[in-house]
């Protein structure tokens, strides 16, 4: 069965981490050489500014009205209409997108003051910037208010036009009527009130034809820059190492969720389900042949052999707990390493004092016979059959008892099922303390999906090295549906169990 879900926590993230330093350490590597080379080869960047003041504001003008009216000023001043105008005064610039992007404008709090600057490759094209763009925006300023002031002015001109067309009627009218008639008087009546208003649109055009054009003034124009701006380089390497973080974690968690290795213990528990009893180291080169696999006889006082009694100590354990009489030995895929772990679990724990005998029922290739020197025949394809009893199948290695596969066989997993393959585990069952079977991986051949449900126990051997986690967890699912109960997990080839047992050598403990 599959464990649930586990949540992510601190460590599962420094994992990652340690495990893909490689990758954050390039990319960051990588942005930082990139942002020191552009901030080393960039081109210089001069700037110039320029200060308008704006117009005074009226007595009747709030804060708030004040402020809104200056940040209308600001975005006047990016606007594509003054744009268009600086750019009649720098030479071929005609493109009022790159001038607004050379431009920044900005406002002092509680101050009616516009700095208008302006970036450039060379000091006076700077400076020309930054003028012409206060000169145009004053231009575009004078240019609206004087229209607004003509709008205005011909309104009242039409005004004025209506009133004298009115008044000439009105004369008209009083001098056709009889003198000092009713219709005389109303007409003069008429007349004076025309004149009045005549006289009042009059002097309103007089005074608005006298109003003085004012969009501001430039109390500092724009001055040569006597250098060019800092390069920031301290700034390009905080944001280039910055980038390169995000982009080192980001990707380095990108590989890791699509890494379907099994990468520790947490990860096999996870698939899994079960605990994992035991870590047996990756093996040193002495030790890789099938006449050194056996490093609990071989090396009995080096790392590897102790992490074989460790595993010992945590299968007796759970052993004693569920009255494990036959325990078998398998994996999820081939060259997962699950004979030289029965052996050397077998031989242990007949160090122990435990009477124990190792059986070969991987009837498909060769194992145990190679670790032990044994002839592969008579073994449990013949004792099966009927063609052998168990004496004459076993042979004795010291204290242990091993019985090899047999003769080649074609029908391995009907055998194994068989009625006679039941009698021979309970006849052997009774005979020792624990029966290990080595048995074919899961996903490799149905053998021992047949043979566990027998058996009282399994334990799974993963090897980080050949393992997927997808495939751990469908060999663990197999299992279960079979009817086999996993007794937990052996780690095989652990890299790290050979870092963190460093200081057995305290203890005279050697690798």
């Amino acid at each position: 069965m599959a464990a649930e879900p586990a949540s992510v926590e601190l460590g599962d993230y420094l994992g990652v981490i340690r495990r893909r330093y490689v990758v954050v350490g390039a990319a960051v590597a990588i942005c930082v050489l990139l942002g020191a080379a552009y901030g080393l080869t960039r081109p210089d960047v001069y700037r110039a500014n320029a200060q308008i003041a704006l117009p005074a504001a009226t007595d009747t003008q709030t804060p708030a009205a004040v402020t809104a009216e200056v940040q209308t000023e600001l975005a006047v001043i990016r606007s594509e209409l003054v744009a268009a105008r600086a750019a009649e005064a720098i030479p071929g610039s005609d493109d009022t997108r790159t001038l607004l992007g050379r431009v920044s404008v900005e406002a002092p709090p509680d101050a009616r003051i516009l700095i208008v600057s302006y970036a450039a490759a060379g000091p006076e094209a700077a400076q020309r910037g930054a003028q012409a763009f206060a000169e145009a925006y004053l231009a575009q300023k004078e240019s609206e208010q004087s229209a607004t002031i003509e709008t205005r002015g011909e309104t009242f001109r039409e005004r004025i036009a209506s009133v004298e067309e009115g008044i000439d009627a009105q004369v008209a009218l009083r001098d056709d009527a009889e003198e000092g008639s009713a219709e005389a008087a109303q007409a003069q009546d008429e007349i004076d009130r025309a004149s009045t208003t005549l006289s009042d649109l009059t002097g309103q055009l007089t005074e608005l034809e006298s109003t003085l054009v004012d969009g501001g003034t430039i109390i500092t124009p724009a001055r040569l820059p006597q250098g060019p701006q800092p390069r920031g380089l301290a700034r390009t390497l905080a944001a280039a190492l910055a980038a390169g973080l995000l982009l080192g974690l980001g990707a380095a968690f990108v590989l890791d969720r699509l890494d379907t290795r099994l990468r520790g213990a947490a990860d096999l528990q996870r698939a899994l389900g079960v605990s994992v009893l035991g870590s047996i180291p990756t093996f040193p080169e002495r030790h890789r042949h099938p006449g050194t696999r056996l490093v609990t006889v071989h090396a009995p006082a080096g790392l590897e052999a102790d992490a074989f009694r460790r595993l010992r100590t945590s299968v007796v354990l759970a052993s004693r707990d569920q009255e494990v009489r036959t325990l078998a030995i398998t994996s999820s895929v081939a060259d997962e390493g699950k004979t030289t772990v029965a052996a050397n679990l077998a031989v242990a724990l007949a160090q122990g004092g435990r009477k124990v005998i190792l059986v070969s029922a991987d009837l498909r290739r060769a194992g145990i016979e190679e670790l032990f020197d044994l002839p592969a025949s008579p073994g449990l394809s013949d004792l099966l059959l009927g063609h052998r009893t168990i004496d004459e199948v076993e042979h004795r290695v010291g204290d242990l008892t091993i019985i090899t596969r047999g003769s080649p066989v074609e029908n391995a997993t009907d055998l194994l099922g068989s009625e006679s393959s039941t009698r021979a585990l309970l006849e052997l069952a009774q005979g020792f303390d624990l029966v290990i079977i080595d048995t074919p991986p899961v996903l490799a051949v149905a053998d021992v999906l047949v043979l566990a449900p027998l058996l009282d126990a399994t334990l799974m051997v993963v090897s980080l090295a050949q393992a997927s986690t997808a495939q751990v967890a469908e060999a663990g699912t197999e299992l279960t549906l079979a009817g086999a109960k996993v007794l937990g997990a052996a780690i095989n080839n652990d890299a790290d169990s050979r870092r963190r047992s460093a200081s057995a050598s305290a203890y005279g403990i050697r690798s």
